[in-house]
């Protein structure tokens, strides 16, 4: 088959590079803008004019000659209701106008991301939207070639959000308003206790698998923000996470009684990894997953950051105690959902070495690897360095408490966002240098003042 061709115009010389996009928000996409223009689906043409507007009332210019910029085509699969990058193109300084893509062209629906390697230099969809879910899509169909004119970057600006609630329990209704607007109903709703992690440690990448959220309850009673918010999203099952001792049967039994008619089970194991291992199980048995991130179960810091990249690659988050072997439950569980590599998350003292070696003897030494940080911040930092590419939107949590990152998990899995962790009182180095090196043009806190300070809002780094 031929690499479709890509012909560039461009109003400075621009060097290519490689972009791995992050997939696209599952946000309805604007109507799509049929430019009447055809691209042949074996050699798609396309042309553009690329310039640099420096302020907002300035002028646009040329780029600076030692610029970089690639532009990644994102194609609309209609029947499963999301976008894939389907190319990259790439230009040389002084090379020929024809350039070769990652892969061909084909006739459809597509969404267009520009990014300049000057991290001064905003990301930005077509035509000229920050962010994915505000951009126009382009239908290129068999024929001729496409022209999309000039392109003009902008400075690069971050939008700070902020969602949060009284409480944690309040926080969590607010992201789960987030994730799921009021004309759709959930897929699943997880219900974990909220004054308690071990149990929920495994539920966000569950959650991201089957298109949920997760709500957090007080052991004995189900608050009345969290029961407002189940009959608002009208679910088609409950799952509460835990066993009578986090979630008692009275808040099962309210759940029943605020949503009649839909199923309520319950996920509860006779230890936090039994729990986890249920939820694995009833979340990705029937799919598998050729890969799994084992954290510890005893902190939270390393499987809360875990969660949305565990959801990014579709794979689960698989708690172990780490101070000795893997027990034989979860060597069976690793070999009937398919794992095939393990990224263990911390160093030795948090996951062994003898973890290590049983993995290797499941799914071979060649598909094991351990991803550790000298904290929790970078340990969450370098994750998601290795897992996610480019993104529209960075999400940050304190590292310092669980409900907020817990609950925050399924929206970080919709807007296919990176989860940092950042001390209260400022943002983390490490968070940081992940945002800026994300590509991110939006930052969502999770939690109140209480849980990031004004000065994390601020981005103020701590020093």
């Amino acid at each position: 088959m031929k690499r479709a061709r890509i012909t560039v115009l461009l109003s400075a010389a621009i060097a290519l590079v490689i972009a791995v996009g992050a997939p696209a928000a599952a946000a309805a996409a604007p109507p799509a803008t049929d430019l009447a223009l055809a691209v042949d689906p074996a050699s798609a043409e396309v042309s553009v004019k690329v310039l640099y507007r420096p302020s907002p009332s300035a002028t646009p210019v040329k780029l600076s000659t030692n610029a970089e910029v690639a532009v990644s085509f994102w194609k609309l699969d209609a029947e499963a209701g999301f976008y894939f990058e389907q190319a990259t193109g790439t230009w040389t300084e002084g090379g020929p106008d024809e350039v070769d893509t990652s892969a061909p062209l084909e006739p459809g629906i597509y969404s267009i991301r520009f990014l300049a390697n000057d991290t001064s230099i905003g990301g930005q969809w077509w035509s000229g939207k920050r962010y994915f879910y505000e951009s126009a899509d382009i239908v290129l169909t068999a024929g001729t070639s496409l022209d999309l004119g000039t392109v003009v970057l902008e400075p690069r600006t971050f939008d700070v959000d902020r969602i949060s609630g009284s409480d944690r329990y309040a926080t969590a209704v607010a992201v789960s308003q987030a994730t799921i607007a009021d004309d759709m109903r959930a897929n699943v709703v997880y219900l974990a206790s909220g004054t308690n992690y071990p149990d929920a440690l495994a539920t966000g990448p569950a959650a991201i698998a089957r298109g949920g959220v997760l709500l957090l309850t007080r052991t004995g009673s189900l608050p009345a923000v969290t029961r407002a918010e189940l009959q608002r999203l009208n679910p088609s099952r409950v799952v509460i996470v835990g066993g009578p001792g986090a979630v008692s049967a009275g808040v099962m039994s309210a759940v029943k009684t605020a949503l009649p008619g839909v199923p309520v089970d319950r996920l509860g194991g006779s230890n936090r990894y039994a729990t986890g291992e249920l939820i694995v199980r009833n979340a990705f048995a029937s799919t598998g997953a050729g890969l799994a991130i084992i954290a510890t179960g005893r902190n939270y810091p390393d499987a809360l950051a875990a969660g949305p990249a565990a959801g990014y690659l579709g794979a689960p988050v698989i708690l172990v105690d780490g101070r000795g072997g893997i027990p034989a439950s979860t060597v069976t569980l690793l070999r009937d959902l398919g794992i095939t590599q393990a990224v263990m998350l911390g160093g030795p003292s948090v996951v062994s070495e003898a973890v290590r070696s049983d993995l290797m003897g499941i799914v071979g030494p060649g598909g094991v690897y351990r991803i550790q940080g000298v904290s929790r911040y970078d340990t969450a930092a370098q994750l998601n360095s290795a897992v996610f590419g480019p993104s529209d939107f960075a999400m940050v949590s304190s590292g310092a408490n669980f409900p907020d990152a817990l609950a925050g998990a399924p929206l970080a899995g919709a807007l296919g966002a990176p989860l940092y962790l950042t001390r209260p009182g400022c943002l983390s180095a490490e968070a940081d240098a992940g945002i800026v090196a994300s590509r991110a043009n939006g930052v969502v806190l999770l939690g109140g003042p209480g849980a990031l300070s004004a000065q994390v809002a601020n981005l103020g780094v701590c020093r």
